[in-house]
């Protein structure tokens, strides 16, 4: 028996592979046959997703619905706020970022017309659930699962009742809605072996009622920190870059052309809100090597190597070595600049405009299923075409959570926080309607579970 650590978002698991389980690349197939297929994905709200993100459980899901047989499937996509509370507190900037999250899950090729998209603390069952799963559970296991240890070590201010089982509510989340199928990164490992165990001994107790799910891995290479190649491209990763002086290794006597005046942004990522400036300084400024020619040799230059795994994802390319501008006649800062101008164009602007449309109330078009350059990749143009001209979102390019929470947007100022959807139009009514829609679901099954345990349904 072997074991495969994956793992993305809020779902942070490990998949043990035991007879008919295990971990599907790309597409899956259910369990069993007739077994209708549950895709659920949850997304912690923590700004604007980077590039990591966007190729990783997001592409992934793109995929299952273009192979899959979406008749037959149902997809659930959860904000998931509850969860948000064990790290952000603030009202204000929980309430903003569920918004940006929920944007850019639409952005990114969230299709209402075939999915659920809504605010996890708008379905009270998960909750209710929660609670009779951890009466399956001990505190002893709880507190020696590696999130706990991770974050409470040392502080004890952080150590609350809400972390401890926080992953009780990750496994109510997703078997409330009875998922097969869980689109996951590669890049991280924590466990939905809980969820699975609890799963197991909820069927052995009260009956065979939560099929196992199935972890689903993205087909496109890791994508890394463009500052540090050893680590997960992340948002808030040092060093950061001031506005109002840089250390360009280009030109270090211009300003720096991202964001306001005074504002630090991490480099190590590309966020979907950066600007076209803001993305070329990134990518100038990718930690690469001294050797000549572009080779993708993840041991030896890791740098070089991280930047093709970027251009293959972005081409729709399955492997970096077939990315094209490469080779012993190629310098790293040519080749820069050659992904930077593929970046903008086939990713980060398409996005982008989708993303301020859904901020600003509008409504999107689906994205184009098609394949990309290899054959085999996704697209992320709309119908529409539309294209921002390189506009910068606000505060949206943001380096850690301080520099967030000191430059809210206009609604935060007057204190609107929570609750009334109608103010983000279009994206509104996709919440309310998916809320609707999961909550039907949701309602169905626990009151099956309440049925199995002996409560009153």
């Amino acid at each position: 028996m072997s074991t495969r650590l994956v793992g993305r978002g809020f779902f942070r698991f490990s998949w043990r592979r035991r007879g008919a389980e295990g971990t599907r690349r790309g597409q899956a197939t259910t369990g069993s046959a007739g077994e209708r297929r549950v895709i659920l994905s949850g997304v912690q709200p923590s700004g604007v997703p980077h590039l990591g993100n966007v190729f990783g459980a997001m592409g992934t899901w793109r995929q299952l619905m273009r192979h899959g047989d979406t008749r037959d499937s149902l997809s659930m996509f959860c904000v998931a706020d509850l969860h948000a509370l064990t790290v952000t507190p603030d009202p204000r900037l929980l309430w903003r970022r569920c918004r940006i999250t929920a944007a850019a899950l639409v952005a990114c090729g969230v299709d209402p017309a075939q999915s659920a998209l809504f605010l996890q603390s708008q379905i009270p069952e998960h909750t209710e659930l929660s609670w009779i799963l951890g009466c399956l559970t001990t505190t002893a296991r709880l507190s020696h699962l590696h999130q706990w240890k991770e974050k409470s070590r040392g502080r004890a201010e952080l150590g609350s009742l809400g972390l401890l089982t926080y992953p009780v509510l990750q496994a109510a989340d997703i078997l409330l809605y009875r998922a097969t199928h869980v689109p996951v990164g590669e890049d991280q490992a924590q466990h939905l072996e809980l969820t699975l165990d609890l799963a197991r001994a909820f069927n052995h107790r009260y009956g065979n009622y939560f099929p196992l799910p199935q972890a689903v891995l993205s087909d496109f290479p890791r994508i890394r920190s463009l500052q540090d190649p050893s680590s997960k491209m992340s948002k808030s990763q040092l060093p950061t870059s001031s506005t109002t002086s840089t250390t360009s290794t280009t030109s270090s006597s211009s300003p720096s052309p991202v964001g306001r005046p005074g504002r630090r942004v991490s480099l190590g990522s590309v966020l979907l809100s950066d600007s076209d400036a803001a993305v070329r300084l990134k990518l100038r400024r990718a930690v690469t090597d001294s050797l000549p020619g572009v080779s993708y040799e993840p041991a030896t230059r890791p740098g070089v190597s991280n930047l093709l795994a970027l251009h293959a994802a972005a081409l729709g390319l399955r492997h970096p070595e077939l990315v094209p501008g490469g080779g012993a006649a190629a310098t790293p800062r040519g080749y820069k600049e050659e992904l930077a101008e593929d970046l903008l164009r086939l990713v980060v602007r398409p996005l982008r405009s989708r993303f301020l449309r859904l901020m600003a109330g509008e409504s999107v078009p689906p994205l184009d299923g098609g394949g990309g350059s290899g054959g085999g990749g996704l697209t992320w143009m709309g119908s529409d075409g539309a294209s921002d001209g390189g506009k910068e979102f606000g505060s949206c390019e943001e380096g850690g959570e301080e520099e967030e929470e000191g430059e809210m947007g206009e609604e935060e100022e007057r204190g609107d926080v929570g609750g009334d959807l109608s103010q983000w139009g279009f994206l509104g009514r996709v919440l309310e309607e998916g809320r609707e829609r999961a909550s039907r679901v949701a309602v169905h099954n626990l009151r099956e579970v309440k049925r199995l345990v002996g409560l009153p349904p």
